[in-house]
């Protein structure tokens, strides 16, 4: 049932007008910012990077500045240019980061970004705006060099201020019918043919329960069913304006011009649109497409217009494959087994679990069906299978944490906002389980609810922040719960007691998982910096640090490094640096570390006796090193300030033809990076060196 947007009433589809306020139903409502906050993050996360930038760029607009998007730019780094000149000239250099939730943004990607305003002229600020957030040290960091940081929340916050539900819906598809389609078409997989009779109310006034199969623990109908993307009227329109490019392309002769040129002006027109549009829905369901760009841009061009549409529309059409659906029907209602006795009656769940395609489509669903309610949920298995904790979204009511256990839903309970990332709820192999309730995530709250198998709650703890991942141990003695920035903590809770045994500072940002493991030291609880990788480090129930991984100890020592290196004993610093340098894998690192280096062998020529090998050498280093940082601008000053410096030397020793290659490189590298390295004097020793008269 639709609601009035403005006063809240229930309408009907067909209604035009409020019978309530009179409010003109014609115009589409606008989005609810309370409501549809994590969907329109969501949303901002499944961009592709390049569109991503032009929504960054546009809302900038909106906030007054004259924008433009960097394409293919030679200074690394920048995807946005800002500048206004109220109340006086500014200008940013903006960095777009679509990242994941658990993806944040480290302080070495801050130290990297800082040096956008070296990049170009008159710059006031740098700006990083990122879909996820930003670590402890990357904020504190951030604040260092002065780097404006904007994370999802305030990116929600910015569309909230400007009101730019408008723009926001340019680039997504956010309406309540799309919403409403797509589940549809999630149901095209269930199958309700063989559910077992219900036991009539007398026979028990217990939660109900979902039956499972001794060999596959849940009883299976195997349903044939052709789990489809859904065929659009957007489809329809790519495939009437490739099949109008392809009578063209073979039949333009002998079509009366009207009727080709008709077709022409039809095609043109629609396949750009069609592709933009029905893209937009696949998304919905899919990864694919990552560009659609590169489908909407050729159809523009009418020689080869009719490429992009085939291609689409047979790619299309294999994300659309049939599957063998593991749909669990059979239910049961046993009293004696399920949790929260009391309770009235409720109709029987029918479960649908872990319906997926072919692996490369990216569709997987998780649905049951409850109280008349569909719920897509996620779910976390314990360690011998016997126990299910699922947490799961409704359309049309709260949403809801299931436990299953043996044959039977054992606890059901219902939650403010479970969220739609894994690691929300675990369970024991004694059916104790934890689930994460984030309440309200624009408020930086969140609660951890520890339940046994009948259902007795035995731990409600509320959280000062966003919750990302839980856990309990295999005896269900501990729970734990890792949040997010600004918290940036992991929490130990002893269930029995029913009480907080510490607070954990996560070493390096967020924590996306956690997980504890016992060996013949006890149970330690083991913190992942991403869900796919390995444990980045453990500590024990004292919170202390009993195990680093390879990675950790080395990013902790090339940290120690670069800071150690800030001292006045030169040669000292630069053995430092040179192990730094061999610890640096990623490329950021070893960019960072290659400009200590220049930095550091540049002032050593400076304290070195002129002309000699060792001044040389010196030279010549830090040359290499500014090379290999360019295009950043430390890295054109750097060089070209070397190349100087060798200039001069040549031309005191009467070597012109060296001295005036050196200053040529300066003006190369002047017109390769657009940027301004030759000075006055420079220019003038160009012209006389090369035999030009010098005014």
């Amino acid at each position: 049932m639709r609601k009035c947007s403005a006063c809240g009433a229930e309408i009907s589809a067909d209604d035009k007008y409020c019978s309530d306020c009179g409010a003109d139903l014609s115009e589409p409502d606008a989005i609810n910012f309370d409501v549809d906050s994590s969907r329109i993050l969501n949303g901002l996360r499944e961009m592709d990077e390049i569109e991503f930038e032009h929504f960054v760029a546009d809302l900038w607009q909106k906030l007054g500045w004259e924008t433009e998007v960097t394409q293919a730019s030679a200074d690394a780094g920048i995807d946005v240019v800002a500048e206004k000149e109220k109340p006086y000239p500014q200008k940013q250099l903006i960095q777009a980061k679509r990242y994941s939730e658990g993806n944040t943004v480290s302080s070495s990607d801050v130290q990297q970004y800082s040096a956008l305003k070296q990049q170009k002229d008159g710059v006031d600020a740098s700006v990083i705006v990122t879909t996820s957030s930003f670590s402890r040290d990357a904020e504190k960091r951030g604040r260092e060099l002065n780097v404006k940081l904007v994370d999802g929340n305030q990116l929600l916050d910015i569309i909230d201020d400007l009101d730019a539900y408008g723009l926001l819906e340019e680039y997504l598809d956010l309406s309540e019918e799309e919403t409403e389609e797509a589940e549809e078409a999630l149901e095209t997989v269930e199958t309700r043919d063989n559910v077992a009779e219900q036991v009539s109310p007398s026979e028990s006034t217990t939660e109900p329960t979902t039956a499972v199969s001794e060999k596959t623990s849940r009883s299976h109908t195997q349903v044939e069913k052709e789990v489809g993307l859904p065929d659009t009227k957007w489809r329809k329109g790519v495939m009437a304006a490739t099949g109008g490019w392809i009578v063209v392309l073979f039949g333009l002769s002998v079509l009366p011009d009207a009727l080709g040129g008709f077709l022409v002006l039809f095609s043109w027109i629609l396949l750009p649109i069609a592709l933009y549009k029905d893209a937009a829905e696949v998304k919905q369901y899919t990864d694919w497409p990552k560009y659609r760009w590169a489908y909407i841009l050729p159809s523009l061009v009418w020689i080869i217009a009719v490429v992009p549409g085939l291609i689409y529309l047979w790619k299309r059409r294999n994300l659309e494959p049939s599957v063998s659906a593991d749909l669990s029907v059979e239910t049961t209602l046993e009293g004696s087994e399920s949790g929260d006795s009391g309770q009235d009656q409720e109709e029987a769940p029918v479960v649908e679990d872990s319906v997926d395609t072919e692996p490369d489509s990216g569709f997987q669903i998780n649905s049951l069906e409850y109280k008349g309610n569909r719920f897509h949920y996620q779910y976390s298995d314990s360690p011998t299978g016997r126990w299910r904790a699922a947490y799961g979204r409704s359309h049309d009511t709260d949403d809801r944490f299931f436990l299953f256990g043996g044959d039977n839903i054992r606890v059901t309970e219902p939650l403010e906002n479970v969220g739609t990332l894994d690691g929300k709820a675990a369970v024991s192999n004694n059916g104790v389980a934890a689930v994460i309730d984030n309440l309200d995530q624009e408020e930086l709250s969140g609660k951890l609810y520890v339940f046994d198998s009948s259902g007795e709650q035995l731990l409600g703890h509320f959280l000062n922040a966003n919750v990302e991942a839980c856990t309990v141990s295999e005896d269900g003695r501990y729970a734990a719960a890792a949040t997010l920035n600004p918290d940036c903590s992991t929490y130990i809770f002893d269930v029995e007691r029913g009480e907080q045994v510490l607070k954990h500072e996560n070493l390096d940002g967020n924590k996306t998982d956690i997980e504890f493991r016992s060996d013949d030291d006890g149970l330690h609880l083991y913190l992942f910096e991403n869900r796919d990788e390995d444990p980045l480090y453990a500590i024990d129930l004292e919170g202390e640090v009993i195990w680093k991984s390879e990675e950790l100890q080395r990013q902790e020592r090339l940290q120690q490094l670069m800071e150690s290196s800030r001292t006045d004993d030169l040669e000292e610093a630069l053995d430092l640096l040179e192990e730094a340098y061999e610890l640096a894998e990623e490329e950021n690192e070893q960019k960072n570390v290659a400009r200590k280096l220049a930095d550091t062998h540049w002032s050593l020529a400076q304290n070195t006796e002129y002309d000699t090998d060792e001044w040389w050498q010196h030279l010549n280093q830090a040359k290499a090193y500014y090379t290999e940082i360019l295009p950043w601008y430390d890295g054109k000053q750097g060089v070209a300030k070397v190349s100087r410096k060798q200039g001069k030397y040549h031309i005191d020793q009467g070597n012109e033809e060296t001295a005036l290659e050196l200053f040529r490189s300066i003006a190369k590298l002047e017109e390769e990076y657009d940027v301004q390295l030759l000075t006055e004097a420079d220019e003038r020793r160009l012209k006389e060196l090369s035999g030009e008269k010098v005014e």
